[in-house]
């Protein structure tokens, strides 16, 4: 049984039984600053609220994991929002291919209409030095196929975007796990997973199974990985990049914690590698 000072009265002791864990769960009484006095003493894993019931005096709740770890004051949810994003034409996977003077002509065109005789040259006119094809596809006909898009008024298309989000909910005074774990580095799911398990959060197995199945944008190990343009501001990582946790505090003495993750082709001369840092182009 806990000591809070002479200034509160323990009114009951029970236990409470989560999903967590087992938690011992004891009701003070007294005034508003032995209350306040109390929190100050307590523990990193114990959780507390209290509440006015006939002022002046407060009943201060104290609620102490059996384990005494503070995992049982923590509760979680997992989010994986899907949402399309409005991207500008040249941002396509196939216009990528592109070199920059092909994107320069094309834009020019745009404002600066060519000729109709100029217009039949457009393939000649736009293709890679070397002829090279890629995926089976010209990079004059991408361009053309752009050029013709564009002239007929769309800048833009639909891309679909995909995130994982994790909201904890914790005691005020909950210190396990407080710093931030490689924020702005590209993780795959097995490490998202992973870190999940070792803070006793773990991915619901059905949200699981879906990200690891989104299609990737660029197909590692395919010939794209040995073009130009996959070396500039490369090398390239399809994976997950984690954002800066959030904390906002709530009512009842809670902190919740928000921590999420954006799925995208990603340079990894920009963000590093989770447990591997920067690889070399």
């Amino acid at each position: 049984m806990s000591n809070l000072g002479a200034s509160l009265v323990l009114v009951s002791t029970r236990l409470e039984v989560t999903r967590q864990g087992t938690n011992t769960v004891e009701v003070w009484e007294g005034t508003r600053a032995g209350a306040e006095t109390a929190v100050g003493s307590l523990a990193a894993y114990q959780d507390w609220s209290y509440e006015e019931t006939n002022p002046p005096l407060v009943r201060l709740t104290v609620r102490t994991p059996d384990a005494l770890t503070g995992d049982s004051s923590e509760t979680f949810r997992w989010e994986m929002p899907g949402q399309e994003v409005e991207r500008d034409l040249f941002e396509h996977p196939l216009a990528l291919f592109l070199s920059p003077g092909q994107v320069l002509a094309i834009r020019q065109w745009i404002k600066d209409p060519p000729t109709a005789e100029e217009d039949e040259l457009l393939p000649d006119a736009v293709k890679f030095e070397d002829g090279r094809h890629m995926l089976g596809i010209a990079t004059a006909e991408i361009a053309t196929s752009i050029y013709a898009l564009l002239k007929r008024g769309t800048e833009a298309y639909w891309d679909a975007q995909y995130s994982l989000k994790l909201t904890r909910t914790v005691g005020s005074r909950y210190a396990v796990d407080a710093a931030d774990i490689a924020p702005l580095s590209i993780y795959q799911i097995g490490d998202i997973v992973a870190e999940a398990n070792i803070n006793k959060t773990p991915m619901p197995s059905r949200m699981q199974y879906k990200a690891e199945r989104i299609p990737e944008q660029y197909p590692l190990g395919t010939v794209l990985q040995n073009t130009k343009f996959f070396r500039e501001g490369g090398p390239w990582i399809w994976g997950w990049l984690k954002k800066p946790s959030s904390e906002t505090q709530l009512t009842r003495g809670k902190i919740q914690i928000t921590t999420e993750w954006v799925l995208g082709m990603i340079s990894n001369f920009l963000y590093p590698i989770y447990g591997r840092g920067f690889l070399t182009t």
